[in-house]
């Protein structure tokens, strides 16, 4: 193959030129592509990557430099330096990564390098690199590196690309002993406060479900900062050098090693196949890289979910590596040292204890090691003294997890001391999480390995099963700072301990293929029975466990107008104290998912249900016969709307009005519907009305027409709502005995901020409008509001779509539940085929899980009967399973 300066000499047309490098060029990334493409290591990628770059800019500095040699008659040689900073520096360029380039020259030679380096980087810029770089003395170095920290810290990973050998050496000795000897305590602070700030910025938690390869927590800039402390601190540059000389364990070196590759390895899959820079791992990513890298589909886990789980790991090898070895090198101050000393207390029989953290001293190694209870116990102390383990002790411990006992769970004094963490009234979930990072707390519970750094690949939950069980007693413990309904709950639970292990155990069974339910409701009593728990402690938990997603189920997916439901709950629970760690294991559970996973009506549900239920436990449900309920509500009405309409029309109306309407519908809400209905038989030009009423994000949109003025209204309805985008959470749907309609559908808003959001409700009511009256159609609108939606990511990932009818929830209705994967407009399908169905929808609500959907639909026979015909139901069940399968391939 010609070589680059072959081609720099021969080619003396601009585009002939540029043209022939990106021929060459081509031809040497597809070689490399190959090689990743082959399973090269994510290592020698990067190297290759950057021996090219390195060939590249070395072959045009030669030229350019011989030209203005020739022309200019001076000599360069010892003058100037290509200098590679910041990733390129290191080393470690992936695909399409920025390259960052410093022309160092003398003084002497500003003219000579100025026109180099220009024509250096016309060349580079033609060849589409994307280049940043800057042309400086090594006083201009000093000088900057004085007030910018980001230049500071790309200079400290400065390596000679080509030019004057001495230049450059001259450059890193005045840079090290003017710029990274002083102040290594303060680099060393503000790189810690660095690493704060990215993770704000990235995500606080390595297991979330689309990481950040380079940026988030865990990722390779965890690496980075690790090195330019090392740097800083040691004067030492490479991994390798680190461990040589003792700063870092063999196995943690190999933990790092193997990790960096591996993440390597992943961007630069990344990077190739977006052809640029793209480092957030999506979830069609993880899919892409878990084929490419080899992993298969096991009986009871996806080869995603074994990929996400190295991934996982390492990750977590890199922060905890990382952290501890950035800390350790933190420079300790004379006075403190001194005021540990006088203030530190020792407790029996190797614990150190100081203002700040608590450790065991090296000395005391033999005896901490002894007996596994001193493991356990080292954060129980930590726990109730509110000290944090020194880093020291945390590696220590982490490096000989090996000599703790994998049989602890079998030790009666120990669990007394688990007990106790359980106990604890706050600070819980952070200790058994770090007990996890040390492999301690897989020693007391054995099942919890399973569910280690495991991603549950459903798309709802955001973070591996450990990290969501850690949040999940965060975010209950968290009540105590809180005066909402909930936490007056929390915090009238007694045993706060019982309630923090089933938070703990409540996904412990995810992985094995079996209902996670039942399997983690095996191990709470296995678990139970290993801390001494009673019979009746014991059934307690299994029965938290085994039903933990009861109460969501039950609020999200059932009417709660209907009695059944609630006796059903309060039936399972049987005691006012188990509803109480039900709903608050129900609360903390939703939290955990994820940020944006709570919101107000879910809160509202929940505590509806929680309501009625402890109601019928505690006897305090006011019992009134169905007509004294009646007379009690239209007595109500009608005292509160007489001076606004005469009484024999509010009578009329009233008498009008469904059973079922009068018995679920606020007051409030049905002086509302009243006063609409007055105001549509006042207008006989008018033949649809929408009231919209907002509140934090969400909008109730109710519609008054007439039942005859189209068929599907139902579906219609849902329809115009769907096309523009708004989320339906629940739906009532009635019709007084003269046929108006009056229908409330509760959405979130694409987009509820601003003046937008109030423009679009007046066009959707307009649309809900036009549509009814035939003069526009659903399938139109679609396309309206397609460019106008927020963008929605796809998953290519098979959800199997099931449609359930349940007869048993109910003593009035039919229920079918819809669960299928999430697309726009799909919701108008099955609405539509429920329709032709000759079914009526009475209420529906709505649950979407990231891609996955939960429809759920009141129905009755057009007849007003609920459906019992065997061949009915099967007809029903296949034809929209028949709907959404056609639409889904759409």
């Amino acid at each position: 193959m010609t070589s680059i300066s072959q081609i720099l000499s021969a080619t003396p047309d601009r585009a002939a030129l540029i043209d022939s490098l990106k021929n060459y060029i081509s031809k040497k990334r597809q070689e490399i592509y190959d090689l990743h493409k082959d399973g090269a290591s994510g290592l020698y990628i990067v190297t290759r990557i950057t021996s090219l770059t390195d060939k590249i800019i070395s072959e045009f500095y030669d030229h350019e430099v011989s030209k203005y040699e020739s022309s200019h008659n001076i000599p360069l040689k010892d003058r100037c330096s290509v200098i590679a900073v910041g990733g390129y520096g290191r080393g470690e360029l992936n695909p399409f990564s920025d390259i960052d380039i410093m022309f160092l020259y003398r003084e002497d030679a500003k003219d000579a390098v100025e026109s180099i380096s220009t024509n250096i980087l016309y060349l580079l810029w033609d060849l589409r690199y994307n280049i940043g770089h800057s042309v400086r003395t090594i006083e201009d170095c000093i000088k900057i590196s004085g007030t910018d920290f980001t230049a500071r810290t790309a200079m400290m990973e400065s390596r000679m690309i080509t030019g004057s050998e001495s230049l450059s050496e001259e450059f890193q000795k005045t840079f090290m002993e003017k710029v990274i000897d002083r102040n290594v305590r303060a680099y060393i602070d503000e790189r810690l406060k660095n690493m704060r700030e990215r993770y704000k910025q990235f995500g606080t938690s390595i297991y979330l479900v689309e990481p950040n390869v380079k940026e988030g927590k865990g990722g390779l800039r965890d690496i980075h900062c690790l090195r330019w402390v090392t740097i800083a601190r040691y004067r030492i540059d490479t991994l390798t050098e680190f461990h040589k000389q003792g700063y870092i364990t063999k196995v943690g070196y190999q933990e790092l090693t193997d990790a960096k590759d591996f993440l390597l390895k992943v961007r630069n899959e990344l990077h190739f196949h977006a052809n640029k820079a793209s480092d957030v791992l999506t979830v069609e990513d993880q899919l892409r890289n878990a084929k490419l890298f080899g992993y298969t589909d096991e009986p009871h886990r996806l080869g995603v979910e074994s990929f996400m789980k190295d991934y996982y790991m390492h990750a977590s090898h890199i922060h905890d590596i990382s952290t501890r070895a950035i800390e350790k090198a933190l420079p300790v101050q004379k006075w403190k040292k001194g005021l540990d000393s006088i203030t530190s207390r020792f407790v029996k029989p190797c614990y150190v204890l100081t203002k700040d953290t608590i450790h065991v001293p090296d000395r005391y190694q033999d005896v901490f090691f002894s007996d596994g209870k001193n493991a356990v116990y080292l954060f129980y102390l930590s726990l109730i003294h509110h000290l944090k383990i020194s880093t020291h002790t945390m590696s220590m411990l982490y490096r000989n997890s090996s000599k703790v006992s994998n049989e602890l769970y079998r030790s009666p004094d120990i669990n007394k001391i688990f007990r106790m963490i359980l106990s604890w009234p706050q600070g819980v979930a952070e200790t058994i999480r770090e007990m996890h990072r040390v492999k301690l707390l897989q020693k007391l519970i054995p099942e919890f390995e399973r569910i280690s750094c495991y991603a549950s690949y459903d798309y709802y939950h955001k973070y591996t099963v450990d990290e969501h069980s850690f949040l999940a007693v965060q975010m209950a413990e968290e009540l105590l700072d809180s005066h909402s309904y909930i936490a007056k709950v929390y915090k009238e639970i007694k045993r706060k301990d019982l309630l923090n292990l089933a938070l703990l155990l409540h996904d412990a069974g995810k992985g094995s293929g079996e209902d996670h339910s039942v399997r983690g409701s095996r191990i709470a009593e296995r678990v139970a029975r290993q801390l001494s728990f009673s019979d009746e402690e014991t059934g307690l938990l299994v029965l938290l466990i085994q039903h933990h997603l009861i109460m969501p189920n039950t609020a999200f997916r059932r009417d709660l107008s209907d009695y059944k439901v609630i006796l059903l709950i309060a039936g399972l629970v049987a005691k006012p104290e188990v509803l109480k760690k039900l709903f608050i294991l129900s609360y903390a559970d939703i939290k955990a998912v994820g940020p944006e996973t709570w919101n107000e009506w879910k809160e509202n549900l929940l505590s509806d249900l929680y309501y009625k239920v402890m109601e019928e436990l505690a006897g305090t449900r006011a019992i009134y016969s169905e007509e004294e309920m009646i007379v009690k509500i239209k007595k109500e009405i009608g005292e509160k709307l007489c001076l606004i309409h005469p009484p024999a029309w509010l009578d009329e109306q009233l008498q009008d009005m469904e059973t079922r309407y009068l018995l679920i519908t606020a007051p409030e809400k049905i002086m509302n519907h009243l006063h609409m209905i007055n105001k549509l038989k006042m207008e006989p030009e008018e033949k649809v009305l929408v009231d919209v009423t907002l509140d934090k994000g969400m909008a109730e949109f109710t519609i008054y027409t007439y039942d005859n003025i189209t068929p599907g209204l139902f579906s219609k309805i849902a329809g115009v709502l769907a096309a523009a985008g708004y989320n339906i959470l629940d739906v009532q749907v009635f019709t007084t005995k003269k046929g108006i309609v009056v229908d409330s559908f509760h959405a979130q808003d694409p987009y509820p901020e601003g003046v937008s959001s109030q423009l679009r409700q007046v066009t959707v009511k307009k649309h809900i409008g036009e549509v009814l009256l035939g003069t526009t159609n659903v399938e139109s609108l679609f396309g309206k509001y397609a460019n106008k939606l927020p963008k929605r990511k796809t998953i290519t990932i098979a959800t199997q779509t099931k449609v359930e009818i349940d007869n048993e929830s109910s003593d009035d209705f039919t229920i079918i539940d819809v669960f299928t994967a999430d697309k726009q407009g799909l919701l108008y399908v099955i609405t539509k085929t429920i329709f032709e169905l000759g079914l009526s929808v009475f209420s529906s609500k709505i649950a979407t899980h990231v891609e996955q959907i939960v429809d759920v639909f009141y129905v009755k026979e057009l007849s007003g009967h609920k459906i019992t015909e065997p061949e009915r139901i099967t007809e029903i069940k296949n034809r929209l399973l028949d709907a959404i399968e056609e639409y889904q391939k759409m």
